[in-house]
């Protein structure tokens, strides 16, 4: 098989496919916090704030969970696109596992 056909791994996922605890959540949390400290950033500068612990291709992931949880809202097309958090962005997290590594 060619690595490149392949879907990349994701920060929150270990490498046998598993869901790695508390790294969803603390990816999220970071995530939130950047946008609601600086409510309008664009993707690129996101990933730049968390480089390199979150890829553009982790923060699409991230962003569609967030958006479809109510968190943020994007506003914007293209590079113009921005995040703004929600009120309440939090309660979104709720019931999340956290197990500390």
């Amino acid at each position: 098989m060619d690595p490149a056909s392949r879907d990349p791994i994701r920060l929150w996922v270990a490498l046998d496919g598993t869901a790695v605890a508390g790294m969803w959540l603390k990816v999220l949390t970071a995530v939130a916090a950047t946008i609601t400290s600086r409510p309008g950033i664009p993707d690129q500068e996101i990933s730049k704030a968390l480089f390199p612990c979150v890829s553009l291709v982790e923060l699409d992931d991230i962003l569609a969970w967030m958006v479809e949880r109510g968190c943020v809202e994007r506003r914007g097309k293209g590079a113009d696109a921005g995040s703004w958090p929600h009120e309440g962005y939090f309660l979104a997290f709720k019931g999340l596992d956290y197990l500390p590594a």
